[in-house]
């Protein structure tokens, strides 16, 4: 064999392996993401208002007009910044609560005292907000807070120029505590491990949707430069928390 015919033989080899292994790692990914949730929904498009929790949904129809929002508390306006670690990992996890909806949450660290509801999917295949700025949301395809798997939920940080019920979620920090009632009569306590705020085309879909060892909690709103012009935040506020007590 020539060497040309040798060197054209391992550059085709070369080029059917590289292919192989993206092939390869693509499959684990949708695999990993498949085993605790249905696939995530879309969490970077535009938001034309203020006052939603962007999770890549689309403004409802009572969006605000141009009233101004408050200012939420100061923070970083670009992420992730070093002042937020990045998401530390898992403690050994508590066993699995049976699933029960979610009907109350508090936070004491930041006032949180809310009634919760169900999110689901809009027709563009973007998780709904809530409608209004005190109810926080459960997306109902995620588990139920207390089940092995991330539980998502969502709140607006304004509405309508008001506080929104995750105004201050930017500020919760490591250790900080949330309880959620459920249901059945159940409670869930989880504690934060991280707050991470990311610029809204690099939202982590992987690390918020994604598999994990045990219960946990992930708290989600909008945070950073509020654009008057296109009516939204740059930046997603991502709160990382785990199971560490329950009551039946």
């Amino acid at each position: 064999m020539s060497r040309h015919a040798a060197a054209a033989g391992r550059r085709t080899a070369l080029t059917v392996t590289v292919a192989v292994l993206v092939v390869l790692a693509v499959a684990a990914v949708a695999l990993g993401l498949s085993r605790q949730v249905p696939d995530p929904p879309q969490v970077s498009g535009a938001q034309r208002t203020a006052t939603a929790a962007d999770t890549g949904a689309r403004p409802s129809p009572t969006t605000p007009s141009a009233t101004p929002p408050v200012t939420p508390a100061a923070r970083p306006t670009s992420g992730p910044s070093a002042t937020m670690p990045s998401p530390a990992a898992t403690p050994s996890p508590l066993a699995s609560m049976r699933r029960s909806v979610p009907v109350h949450i508090r936070v004491p660290a930041i006032g949180v005292d809310a009634d919760m509801v169900s999110l689901g999917i809009d027709r563009a295949g973007r998780m709904q907000v809530p409608d209004g700025p005190d109810p926080v949301g459960w997306y109902d395809q995620s588990p139920t807070p207390g089940q092995t798997g991330p539980s998502v939920l969502a709140a607006h940080v304004t509405w309508n120029g008001a506080r929104g019920a995750f105004f201050d979620l930017a500020t919760l920090r490591h250790g900080g505590r949330i309880v959620v009632d459920r249901a059945d009569g159940s409670r869930a306590t989880f504690t934060v491990r991280s707050t991470r705020q990311y610029a809204k085309s690099r939202f982590p879909t992987l690390d918020v949707y994604g598999n994990t060892r045990g219960p946990a909690l992930r708290l989600i709103t909008c945070a950073g430069r509020f654009d008057r012009d296109v009516r939204r935040y740059s930046d997603n506020v991502v709160v990382y928390a785990d199971l560490t007590s329950s009551r039946p």
